[in-house]
C-alpha cells in the first residue's frame, strides 16, 4: 500500500500483523514439545556445550531475553505509531514489515534461552526459517517501493517550497497593508490638521534649512504670500522676546540628548495680536548618533489658553470671595467688641476705668488692623518672581481660617521644620496654600483635626495637609484635578485643584494626593513639592 491508504485498510494490516505476532509466538512456545514427539533424534541442550558454566549460561540467557523483550517492545512501538497516526505517516505498511522482521529476529533469541535447557533445534530452525522469510520480504519490498518513496519526498519539498513561498508573499502583503494603514494615518492627518489649525514642519540641522507649512507660516506672524527665508533665526525671531530664552534651552536640549520635545511659546500675529503655539518634534539621528533633522508639527492652541486664563481668573474671584467671607467673619467679633467698649466708656464717669476700656478698644482694632494686613497681598500679583517664606505663608493662611476651624470644632496642627525658603509668585503661592487647607477643614468631621506639615530638601520644601474626613470615591480619584469637578455640594466652582496643580507645575513642582474611604481609617493627603531654584516657567496670572 502507498501514502493512499485508508484507515480501513491500515486497520486490517494491523490485524493482520497482531495475528502473525501471536501464531509466531505459539509456535515459538509450542513447537519444542512438539519437535521432541516428531523426531526420534535426541539432542543435548546447550547447557551441554557449555560444561554447566554458570556465569556462561546466565549471560546467554540474560542477553537473549532482553534482546528478544527489546525487539517485541520495538514492533510493539511500531504497531501503536502506526495505529495512531490514522493512515498518516506514508507508507505505513513498511512500518508493519520492518515490525514482523523485528519480533522474528526476537523469537529466534527467545529459542535460544529455550534450547540452553531443551534441545528443540528443530522449533528453533522453524523459527529462523520463519525470520528469514520476514527479512527477504521486507529486503525485497524496500527497494521496489524506492521510487515511490522518493516521489514522496520530492512532493513534500515542493510542498515546503510552495509554504515558503506563500509565506514570503503573505509578508509582502502585511507589509503592503502596512503602509496602506501609514498612508491613511497621513490622510487623517492632513484633515485634522486642515480642520484644527496643525502644520508640520521640517529642519535639516546640518545645513540650517527650515521648511513650513503654510499653517506654520500664518501662526508664526507671516501674511499669505510673505518671503520666508526659512532658517533658525528666522524662527526664534517670530517667537515671543520673554520665550526665545526657554525655547532655545528646550530645543539644545532636545538635540544634547537626541530625545524628542515639547515645548510651548508665543508668537505675534500679522495684525498685532498674540498667538499661543505647542511644538512638538522628533530628532533623527544617523548611523553615527549625531542629529542631523528634525521633523514636527505645530498646534495654535491660543483658544484653549485663553479659556484656561479665564477659568484662573473666575477662580481667583471665586477664592478671593471666599477670603472676604472669612475676614468678615473674622474681623466682624473685634469690631463688636470695639462698639461695646466705646459705648461703655462714654457712660463711665471714672476717668482710670474709662481709659482702661479705651486701650482694650484700641487693642481690638490693632487685631482688626493685623488681620488687614495680612491677607491683603493673598492674591495680589506682584508681575514677578521673588524669594518666598512658605513657613510664614502657611501660618498666615492658618491664622486668617480660625474662625472657620473653631466653627466647624477642627483643630490645626502645624508641623514646620526648617527654614523653607522658595522662588516663586506670592500671590500664587499662597492660594495654592490656602485651597489646600480650605478644602481640608471642609472635609473634617466635627472634632477631629488637620495637620499640616512643612518639611524643608535639598532642593526646595515639601508642604503636606492631611485630613481625616470621609475621604475621595475610588471613582472620582481620577477627576481630582480636571476644571469644574468638585465632591462638594453646592460650594465652590471646581477649579481649586485644577488652578493648583498648574501653579505648581509652573512653578518647577508637583502635587499628588492619597486618599481612603474604606472600612479601616479614612482621610486624604495632598503633598506639594516645590524647588528652592527659579522656576521652570515663568508663573502667569
Amino acid at each position: 500500500m502507498g501514502v493512499d491508504a485508508v484507515p480501513h485498510d491500515q486497520t486490517n494490516q494491523v490485524r493482520y500483523f497482531i495475528f502473525g505476532l501471536a501464531l509466531l509466538g505459539l509456535t515459538a512456545l509450542l513447537w519444542p514439545f512438539l519437535g521432541r514427539g516428531l523426531n526420534g533424534l535426541q539432542f543435548m541442550p546447550h547447557t551441554f556445550c557449555y560444561l554447566g558454566n554458570t556465569t556462561l549460561i546466565t549471560t546467554h540467557m540474560v542477553s537473549d531475553l532482553l534482546i528478544g523483550i527489546s525487539y517485541v517492545v520495538i514492533s510493539l512501538t511500531l504497531v501503536y505509531l502506526v495505529r495512531a497516526s490514522q493512515g498518516g505517516i506514508p507508507f505505513h505498511w513498511m512500518f508493519l514489515a520492518f515490525g514482523t522482521f523485528i519480533i522474528a529476529c526476537g523469537a529466534t533469541h527467545f529459542m535460544e534461552v529455550v534450547t540452553l535447557w531443551v534441545p528443540a533445534y528443530w522449533a528453533s530452525a522453524y523459527v529462523k526459517v520463519v525470520t528469514a522469510a520476514a527479512s527477504v520480504a521486507t529486503a525485497i519490498a524496500l527497494p521496489l517501493a524506492m521510487p515511490r518513496i522518493l516521489r514522496n519526498v520530492q512532493a513534500v519539498n515542493v510542498s515546503e517550497g510552495r509554504a515558503q513561498e506563500l509565506a514570503r508573499i503573505n509578508q509582502q502583503l502585511s507589509t503592503a497593508n502596512e503602509k496602506l494603514k501609514d498612508l491613511d494615518r497621513v490622510r487623517r492627518r492632513f484633515v485634522a490638521r486642515a480642520s484644527a489649525d496643525i502644520g508640520d514642519w521640517e529642519w535639516e540641522i546640518s545645513t540650517g534649512k527650515l521648511f513650513w507649512s503654510d499653517e506654520v507660516k500664518r501662526m508664526h506672524g507671516f501674511a499669505p504670500g510673505a518671503t520666508f527665508h526659512g532658517n533658525y533665526e528666522e524662527w526664534l525671531n517670530s517667537v515671543h522676546p520673554d520665550d526665545r530664552e526657554p525655547a532655545t534651552r528646550v530645543v539644545a536640549g532636545a538635540l544634547e540628548k537626541r530625545s524628542d520635545y515639547e515645548i510651548e511659546y508665543r508668537t505675534m500675529r500679522a495684525d498685532g495680536s498674540m498667538n499661543w503655539i505647542v511644538g512638538r518634534a522628533a530628532v533623527e539621528c544617523d548611523s553615527e548618533g549625531n542629529a542631523i533633522r528634525a521633523i514636527g508639527m505645530c498646534m495654535d492652541i491660543t483658544h484653549r489658553k485663553l479659556t484656561e486664563e479665564t477659568l484662573r481668573k473666575t477662580e481667583k474671584l471665586a477664592a478671593a470671595g471666599r477670603l472676604a467671607a472669612t475676614i468678615a467673619h473674622e474681623v466682624n467679633n473685634p469690631l463688636e467688641a470695639v462698639t461695646n467698649l466705646i459705648f461703655l466708656a462714654r457712660n463711665e464717669p471714672d476717668e482710670p476705668e474709662r481709659n482702661r476700656l479705651l486701650e482694650m478698644a484700641d487693642k481690638e482694632l490693632q487685631r482688626v488692623s493685623h488681620i488687614t494686613r495680612q491677607t491683603l497681598g493673598f492674591y495680589r500679583d506682584i508681575g514677578r518672581a521673588v524669594m518666598v517664606d512658605l513657613g510664614e505663608v502657611v501660618h498666615n493662611v492658618v491664622d486668617v481660617f480660625q474662625g472657620k476651624l473653631k466653627s466647624k470644632g477642627v483643630q490645626a496642627h502645624l508641623d514646620i521644620r526648617g527654614q523653607t525658603i522658595i522662588h516663586g509668585a506670592p500671590g500664587e503661592i499662597t492660594q495654592v496654600v490656602s485651597n489646600l487647607i480650605s478644602n481640608a477643614i471642609d472635609a473634617s468631621r466635627s472634632g477631629s483635626a488637620i495637620r499640616v506639615r512643612l518639611k524643608h530638601r535639598p532642593e526646595g520644601a515639601v508642604l503636606i495637609v492631611s485630613d481625616r474626613g470621609a475621604g475621595i470615591p475610588i471613582t472620582a480619584r481620577p477627576k481630582v484635578f480636571e476644571p469644574f469637578f468638585t465632591t462638594k455640594k453646592d460650594v465652590g466652582t471646581g477649579l481649586g485643584l485644577w488652578i493648583s496643580r498648574r501653579i505648581v507645575e509652573n512653578h518647577g513642582g508637583s502635587i499628588r494626593f492619597r486618599s481612603s474611604n474604606g472600612s479601616g481609617p479614612t482621610g486624604t493627603v495632598f503633598r506639594v513639592s516645590l524647588r528652592s531654584a527659579p522656576m521652570a516657567k515663568e508663573a502667569a496670572g
